[in-house]
């Protein structure tokens, strides 16, 4: 096992090594789990372009747009574990729809990775979600038109990753959960930022799960987004792809990975997580995942949420709105957001 930086045996669940975090990092186990999971290619960013992703010093290219993406809801089923897989580039209809949307021109220091992206891009079929080497721009979703994670071009990625705050936590604060060690991949010279490009695939939130697993048990499974609608899974199907594809093949004692389960019925993994105090636990508190931990002979315990799906509170919720609108507004709370908003709305109508 490569948890050399474990944490303390009661609390597994508090605080990871950084051993942990950096087999969690996408590069790390992409190879080893390709067939169990969604296509993707992987761009190392050169330390200039994340240092305009950090610091605001980068223009997008004259003529860039945001793409509006619709994708058939069974889209996630129409893919095996080679698709995309393969490094042709593309032809035909889609090649054309992206040289459409594509920059009129762009920073001559950034045209190769530029370029580098858009072609990955293509090469997954022309629409993708990006993320980080540990966390995806799910809070910047309302920095598109379509509210989607989905992207077709260089300005989409840009633009999202620019407006999250995930990503800038993985650069700059990833490692402060960790016992042994503290701040971002920006500043860790054996570390390649990494931009990870992955085919769209529709997934129906309420099919999403997150399960923690510690010494090879699995220990507790829950809903990933308790604001939708969910039943629960298929325990022996889920039971059975974690241990014989997953914690078969995972070289670390602790983490959370986040699966899904296709209309199908075939389960794929999304990502692997370090886990700590500040991590999403779903349905769990951390302290009581670190006492399931201590008992391996038990069932895992699987948490779905029971409440009104309408009074739910999305997993992003307090991330989707800009956070200087918030403090420009001087709300407090939800109905002090809205009347700000209405008062702006009646002001800029005034306006001639």
């Amino acid at each position: 096992c490569d948890d050399a930086a474990a944490p303390p045996a009661e609390e597994p669940f508090s605080q990871p090594g950084t051993s942990v975090l950096r087999r969690c990092d996408f590069a790390a186990w992409y190879d080893t789990f390709r067939r169990d999971t969604i296509p993707s290619r992987i761009v190392a960013l050169p330390q200039a372009f994340v240092d305009s992703l950090v610091f605001g010093d980068f223009h997008l290219p004259e003529g860039s747009t945001l793409a509006r993406v619709t994708a058939p809801a069974d889209e996630y089923d129409s893919w095996s574990s080679d698709d995309g897989d393969d490094e042709r580039a593309p032809e035909g209809a889609a090649a054309a729809r992206h040289a459409e949307g594509a920059p009129a021109s762009a920073p001559a220091p950034f045209d190769p990775i530029i370029h580098e992206i858009d072609a990955k891009i293509e090469e997954l079929g022309g629409t993708v979600f990006a993320k980080l080497n540990f966390s995806a721009p799910t809070d910047a979703a309302w920095i598109k038109p379509d509210r989607t994670t989905a992207c077709t071009n260089f300005t989409d990625v840009f633009l999202m990753l620019k407006a999250s705050d995930f990503v800038m936590h993985d650069l700059e604060h990833c490692f402060d959960d960790c016992w042994d060690g503290a701040g971002g991949i920006r500043e860790r010279e054996d570390m390649s930022v990494n931009l990870v490009l992955r085919k769209f695939v529709p997934i129906q939130r309420s099919s999403e799960f997150r399960c923690f697993i510690h010494r090879g048990n699995v220990v507790g499974v829950t809903q990933r987004d308790p604001s939708e609608a969910a039943r629960e899974p298929d325990r022996a199907t889920l039971l059975e792809f974690l241990r014989e594809r997953v914690v078969s093949r995972m070289p670390v004692e602790t983490y959370a990975v986040d699966v899904f389960q296709s209309r199908s019925g075939r389960w794929r993994i999304v990502d692997f997580n370090a886990v700590s105090r500040n991590t999403n636990h779903g349905l769990f508190g951390v302290d009581e995942l670190n006492q399931l931990a201590q008992n391996a002979e038990a069932d895992p315990a699987v948490r779905i949420g029971t409440a009104n799906p309408q009074t739910r509170v999305g997993v992003d919720a307090a991330s989707r709105v800009p956070l200087d609108f918030l403090q420009y507004t001087n709300a407090q709370n939800t109905e002090e957001f809205i009347q700000a908003v209405q008062e702006m709305e009646e002001r800029l109508r005034d306006i001639p």
